[in-house]
């Protein structure tokens, strides 16, 4: 669920703040650099 959800959130960054809440802290700054190419 975390996944699928943070698949659909990557693409609008703007909602994944206000989504996630303070958990957007943690997917935001993913230590994977490919995650955080998507974001970007």
């Amino acid at each position: 669920m975390d996944k699928a959800n943070f698949v659909a959130e990557q693409r609008r960054p703007a909602h994944t703040e206000k989504r996630f809440g303070s958990r957007t802290i943690n997917v935001t700054p993913a230590p994977r650099p490919t995650q955080t190419s998507s974001i970007t």
